[in-house]
């Protein structure tokens, strides 16, 4: 059974949670509790999956009560419920929340909302990096691009485009930037899949709190990795969002696509950079044995840890609440063909970018490692554009 708590002072909130969510008991175990100290006692005598908070409360606030749980309860989904106009409520639980619904909320974004949780939670099996994922309250980036991005916010000449197109170069940055203007916290009714216009939509103020004062970004950590192996994981990052774009608008998809095409591509190997920053030492000797020994990334992560680079990103960008399609690509961007949806749609364009990533111009544009999935290809008919998209790579690379 589902064990979902819900958190609010005010008894009018409370019975209209009850109300709106009374037909899925039979799927939920759901409690309410009418303040932090009581939430707490509840959480100490029994096991919870998610957490759904109000953010003013008398005696203990959201932010304190997230923050207990987060500690103490890192496996648990942390969900703030907030007005739109709370905006320096949720300032304070940006490191905290992993999603924001709006409040009132509406029944159906909220069921959503928790559902895809526990949907998610069957993509990644593994509760040990379940819960180091749930406890990521920052993102590392590059020492250089964190360097850039704080001179530019001291700068009081700066403007907001500057500062998105740093922000677009990085991966962290990027997922965090995404997750805060796709949920409660701004309240847009569409979804905003370019970080540029995520920083104007969030305002140069926003943005700079986030950076120098809430310190949500920081440079990457000595970690014992070497630091080009992680700037790798950046250029190509970088390199196959871009690909992923030039291929989506040659297959002649739409704006969106376009757009949420490269942004998963930027995205894809975010789960490397996770488990880079949280698991060093192991993580770098698995990166050294599969360069001696030829093996699969994904075979060598998932003996060692259970779970592969692709369902680490995946589950992190799911549970930030970004769209379906970036988590799918993001998933599944090695095994397309296991997509419950079989389309070529951004996942196939990250798919083909990321294998185009390493077509070599020396070896006459060979696409190295057999990394297509021609099954996929061939059921979707498209086995006789793979040239064209050797030529994009390489007209990328020249």
């Amino acid at each position: 059974m589902r064990r979902i708590l819900f958190v609010d002072d005010d008894p009018l909130t409370l019975e209209m949670l009850r109300k709106m969510l009374s037909d899925m008991q039979k799927e939920w175990d759901i409690h309410f509790c009418d303040n932090g100290l009581d939430a707490l006692r509840l959480l100490a005598e029994s096991h919870f999956d998610v957490i759904v908070s109000d953010m003013r409360m008398p005696e203990m606030d959201g932010t304190e009560l997230l923050t207990h749980t987060c500690e103490k309860y890192p496996d648990m989904v942390r969900i703030v419920l907030s007005a739109f106009s709370d905006h320096k409520a949720i300032m304070r639980t940006v490191r905290l929340a992993h999603q924001y619904v709006p409040k009132p909320c509406d029944a159906e974004i909220l069921k959503t909302t928790i559902e895809r949780v526990f949907a998610l939670k069957s993509l990644l099996k593994n509760p040990k990096l379940r819960r180091l994922i749930s406890r990521m309250d920052a993102f590392p980036g590059l020492p250089a691009t964190y360097s850039r991005i704080t001179t530019l916010l001291r700068d009081p000449e700066t403007s907001i485009q500057a500062v998105g197109k740093v922000i677009a170069e990085d991966i962290g940055m990027t997922a965090k930037i995404l997750q805060l203007v796709n949920s409660a916290f701004c309240g847009i009714p569409r979804r905003i899949t370019v970080p540029e216009e995520a920083v104007v939509i969030l305002g140069l103020d926003t943005i700079r709190a986030l950076v120098l004062t809430i310190g949500l970004f920081s440079g990457f950590e000595e970690s014992g990795i070497p630091l080009q192996m992680v700037e790798h994981i950046y250029r190509h990052s970088l390199k196959t969002g871009s690909l992923a774009k030039t291929i989506a608008i040659h297959e002649k998809m739409s704006g969106g696509q376009v757009e949420e095409a490269f942004m998963a591509g930027l995205l894809h190997d975010l789960g490397k950079l996770v488990m880079v920053q949280n698991m060093p030492k192991e993580y770098g000797e698995l990166l050294d044995a599969t360069l001696d020994k030829n093996i699969p990334i994904n075979d060598a992560e998932m003996k060692i840890f259970g779970a592969t680079h692709e369902q680490v990103g995946a589950y992190l960008i799911g549970l930030w609440g970004l769209p379906d399609s970036i988590v799918d690509a993001v998933a599944f961007h090695h095994c397309p063909g296991q997509c419950p949806t079989i389309a070529f749609d951004p996942l196939g364009a990250v798919h083909a970018a990321d294998a185009m990533a390493h077509v070599n111009p020396q070896f006459g544009g060979d696409v190295h490692g057999n990394r297509l999935s021609m099954e996929y290809l061939e059921r979707l008919g498209l086995t006789d554009h793979i040239d064209d998209w050797i030529d994009l790579a390489l007209e990328s690379a020249g």
